[in-house]
């Protein structure tokens, strides 16, 4: 059968005395010599590529660069894609236990709301997690808000129950947290932790004198401090802390002085750090537009920091993408608000007019639903073309629908030689210590 080269190749020269060939649908990277990796972009134009060493044509074939001849590659996406957004094995739940924040930062997207989940939806949210978990499936929850550690009860109680009802069902969990970490002492982490929360995020915006002009509480008071001494006293309880640092134009530098102080409190080898872009993506945090970064400038943050990982040795902050797939457009999928409503996509917690259902009918979703089913990346024809589409697949199903193509585009668009090259440098250097160690 005659074979043809992916249309999701990309070919980067890595060294002098390498090249590699990443391939965006498998996921795999191929080394090669210039001998054999420059003949292959011109045979490549050409149909000559026959004439390169069977052995080369064999990791090419084995890495997905080198496909049959009447292989329909963008079918074959669509086909995963579809897969992976039907899967009902999982359960995954999103829920703010309440909308309401002990914190006044100038980005959020919310809407602060006082009250919390009742007794009532909480027992519909608990019939409703018992129609879609399958037998021996997963549930999957996050603890969202607002700041979901003003009601600790709710979330130690409800977090009791699922893993109950779950363990009937003979299904797995996984529960994590959300959450500024200004509650987080060590008295409540342990009754979450004995309740089944697994992994925390909590976020530092950069040193003191930065993070506690953004992320202070309604009465301009500052948190760093608090947040740095729970993360200390906590993070023995979890098995995964997470401490993200949102960046903007005006602290696109602060993650070097958090990693430091982290490193400084014996606390970096402990947490997975990493960046994050501040966005905008409602009316509530429209006045900061100005102060963020798009993709672009942010890929040249990302950039620093997977050099800097590299040097670390730090190989997990280094992982290539792969085909994505939101919760907004998974069918089984869903966020939770304090009064039960139910919506898709996290920007729309607590807003009515995005509402899909409610707990209390696990089977009837209305109109706003169909936005999200029927989204589909493929539909824009600058995303049906591009050789990235396996790893963004539209990246934000939200953002894309807002903006269209260009504005939405995944951060790897802007960043892929340089994750695929330190990627590969890292497994180098890997070989080379198990050989010489």
């Amino acid at each position: 059968m005659m074979e043809k080269l992916s249309r999701y190749n990309h070919f980067f020269q890595m060294v002098d005395t390498f090249r590699v060939v990443y391939n965006a649908l498998s996921g795999a990277v191929v080394r090669m010599t210039p001998q054999h990796f420059d003949p292959l972009i011109e045979q490549g134009r050409s149909g000559e590529w026959q004439k390169l060493p069977g052995s080369v044509l064999g990791m090419l074939r084995e890495g997905g660069m080198l496909v049959p001849g009447d292989m329909d590659e963008l079918q074959k996406v669509r086909d995963r894609y579809r897969e992976k957004r039907r899967a009902t094995n999982t359960l995954s739940l999103t829920i703010a236990p309440t909308l309401d924040c002990n914190f006044a930062c100038p980005y959020c997207y919310e809407s602060r709301k006082p009250g919390k989940m009742d007794r009532k939806t909480r027992n519909q949210l608990l019939d409703f997690t018992r129609d879609k978990l399958e037998t021996g499936g997963k549930l999957s929850v996050t603890w969202y808000g607002g700041e979901p550690l003003l009601v600790p009860d709710v979330v130690i109680t409800l977090t009791n129950e699922m893993r109950k009802l779950a363990s009937k069902k003979a299904a797995t969990t996984d529960f994590s947290m959300v959450t500024n970490g200004y509650l987080l002492a060590r008295p409540i982490a342990e009754k979450l932790s004995a309740a089944g929360v697994r992994e925390v995020q909590v976020t530092l915006d950069g040193p003191p004198e930065i993070h506690d002009t953004r992320r202070k509480l309604r009465d301009g008071g500052a948190t760093f401090t608090v947040i740095l001494e729970n993360l200390k006293n906590a993070v023995d309880l979890f098995e995964t802390v997470r401490v993200r640092v949102n960046l903007d134009l005006e602290n696109r530098h602060a993650w070097k002085r958090v990693k430091e102080i982290l490193k400084e409190a014996k606390l970096l080898q402990h947490v997975k750090l990493s960046p994050g872009m501040v966005e905008v993506v409602s009316d509530t945090d429209a006045s900061y537009r100005d102060a963020c970064m798009d993709a672009g400038r942010f890929s040249d943050v990302l950039v620093n920091w997977m050099l800097e990982s590299y040097h670390e040795g730090r190989r997990d902050a280094l992982k290539l993408p792969r085909m994505p797939v939101c919760g907004a457009v998974s069918e089984n999928a869903f966020v939770v608000s304090p009064d039960g409503a139910l919506t898709k996509c996290w920007n729309d917690v607590g807003n009515p007019g995005k509402a899909i259902g409610h707990v209390s009918n696990p089977h009837g979703f209305n109109g706003n639903s169909e936005k999200w089913k029927n989204f589909n990346p493929v539909d824009w024809p600058e995303c049906r073309d591009c050789d990235m589409l396996p790893i963004c697949m539209g990246d934000c199903p939200d953002r894309l629908m807002r903006l269209g193509p260009g504005p939405a585009c995944t951060r790897w668009k802007h960043c892929l030689r340089e994750a695929v090259i330190l990627h590969t440098l890292s497994r180098i250097k890997e070989e080379k210590h198990g050989k010489t160690g």
